[in-house]
Order: structure tokens, then C-alpha cells, then sequence
């Protein structure tokens, strides 16, 4: 039957497993949590969206059919079946058969968001998939705020060096990595990094694409693409230092200084100097910062 695919349940259920990872908890649009299933010139593709990030992905399949379903309720039923698994395209909805094993889930109507249709990249780079737990790593410190421009990590690229840093308050954590890239700076959502974490193996070579709204990930036969955030990151490198005598010396009038901290001190309950060195003499106070 030409609307009928034979493939191995494995194969399927890791494939909707990253694409599920794209999919929003809970969502006012039906079709959001669905996964697009095109079945077309020998190939099979899995798209799935939650209009800021988007998962497609292809394998090798015989056979022809479109559908629109439920991408956690698919992923559970292959969760049940093992080897080899047939899904047949029937109108409204698909039909899925392992053994004596037989289901059928409905088909959404309608046409998802296409987040890929409209990028146009206006630069590229090339990493390994094992710097991707440096991304993870790094996302943690990322602002928990939505409103903060903190919210997002910075991945951006100065004399080919790639610099990804995530930060808020009170943490900034910064990794670095040698590639060749014209500069850019783009700010990329926490989201996005356990994302393309769980879909690219170590051992992959991934390619980054991007433009001033969206970035790509791909390893040819998979791709993750985001939405970016639309704002100029704050001036991190301000607070780091490189050079390990990089310090900040002032010298003010110990007395001055004595004043202006008894009339501070009535305002808090401590004046608060850690991670301070202190030194005293008669005359004045130097703090090395």
C-alpha cells in the first residue's frame, strides 16, 4: 500500500522523543502538540513547534501520507511495541500495527507553524556536539526572570573565539571555544540549550546558522531552529578579569571615610565588607578591591 510505512518502532520513538522535547506542557492550540508526520520521496519527516522553536528531522521509509497527531500520546503507544511497526494514513487519522498489536489516533486538521520558511542565514560556524554540556552548563546561571535581558544566554563570537555566557545577579559563568567565524552576538533562549543537548550525540559535528532573529542547528539529517531575543546583552566583561593583577586601588581620607560609613550605618543593620582586603593606618583607609 503506498499510504502504509513499515519501520522499526526504535527507530520512530527516538525520533519523537527529541521532537516531543520541543513541545509545550500545556498549550491553547491543539496543534502545538501535535507532531507533523509527511511521509514523501522515500523519506519520512517529523516536525514539531511551539512558535519559538522548532524539530525536524528525516529517515529513510517507502510509502506516502501526511498526518497531524498527538506527539506524546504516539510516543507512548510506541513505548509499547517492539520491532518492527507499519503506520497506515487513513482519512482523519493514522493507524499503527506491531504484531496482533493495532491503535489508531486521530488526525489534526490545519497547517503548523513553519518556523524555518522564512529564515534566511546570514552567517555559519561549525562546533563539535561534546562542547554542548559547556552550553548547559552555563544556561543554569541564565536569570530566571522573563523580563530580565539576563533571561537569555549570550552566544557570541569576537576574533574567532566563541564566547557563551549566562548570568544573573549575583552568578556569571562564561565558556570559550576556538572556531572561524566572522563576529556576532546573539541572545538565545535557556530553552534552547537542553534541546539540542538531548538531540545531538557527542560525537556529532554540528552546523550553526544563524541571522539577527533565528538560529540552526543541524547535523544533516536533524535540525533544531529559535527564535532569538530581539535585545543588546548587557556588558559582562566588565566583571571579569583576566589578569591576575588586574586589581583597583583607591585611597581616600580614612576620617571622610569613617564619617560617610557612621551615617550609612544608620540604614542597615551591617556594613558589609567580605571579599574585601582592608588596611589601616593613621591617616587613611585603602580598600583593594
Amino acid at each position: 500500500m503506498k499510504n502504509k510505512l513499515t519501520l522499526e518502532s526504535a527507530q520512530l520513538k527516538t525520533l519523537l522523543e527529541r521532537a516531543i522535547s520541543v513541545i509545550p506542557a500545556k498549550s491553547t492550540l491543539q496543534m502545538l502538540e501535535c507532531v507533523s508526520l509527511t511521509a514523501k520521496n522515500g523519506k519520512l519527516s517529523v516536525y514539531s513547534t511551539d512558535q519559538q522553536m522548532a524539530f525536524f528531522s528525516e529517515i529513510a521509509v517507502d510509502g506516502e501520507g501526511m498526518a497531524l497527531v498527538d506527539g506524546k500520546t504516539l510516543y507512548s503507544l510506541l513505548s509499547l511495541l517492539n520491532g518492527t511497526v507499519s503506520i497506515t494514513f487513513l482519512p482523519k487519522q493514522i493507524e499503527i500495527q506491531s504484531g496482533t498489536k493495532k491503535y489508531k489516533l486521530s488526525s489534526a486538521e490545519g497547517e503548523m507553524p513553519d518556523l524555518m520558511k522564512n529564515f534566511k542565514p546570514e552567517g555559519t560556524f561549525k562546533i563539535n556536539a561534546s562542547f554542548l554540556p559547556d552550553l548547559l552548563s552555563v544556561s543554569f546561571c541564565a536569570s530566571q526572570n522573563p523580563f530580565n535581558t539576563l533571561a537569555n544566554v549570550l552566544l557570541e563570537c569576537k576574533e574567532n573565539e566563541l564566547r557563551v555566557v549566562g548570568a544573573d545577579s549575583p552568578r556569571l559563568a562564561r565558556k570559550t571555544k576556538a572556531i572561524k567565524s566572522a563576529d556576532f552576538s546573539l541572545c538565545c533562549p535557556p530553552s534552547l540549550i537542553p534541546v539540542i543537548l538531548k538531540t545531538f550525540p557527542d560525537e556529532e559535528e554540528l552546523t550553526i546558522r544563524y541571522s539577527a532573529s533565528q538560529i540552526e542547528f543541524s547535523d544533516g539529517d536533524t535540525t533544531i531552529i529559535s527564535s532569538l531575543f530581539d535585545a543588546k546583552y548587557p556588558n559582562y566583561e566588565i566583571l571579569i578579569r583576566d589578569k591576575a593583577n588586574d586589581i583597583l586601588e583607591i585611597e581616600i581620607d580614612r576620617r571622610e571615610m569613617l564619617a560617610a560609613m557612621k551615617r550609612a550605618s544608620l540604614f542597615t543593620d551591617d556594613i558589609k565588607l567580605e571579599g574585601n582586603r582592608k588596611k589601616f593606618s593613621k591617616t587613611d583607609l585603602r580598600f583593594i578591591l
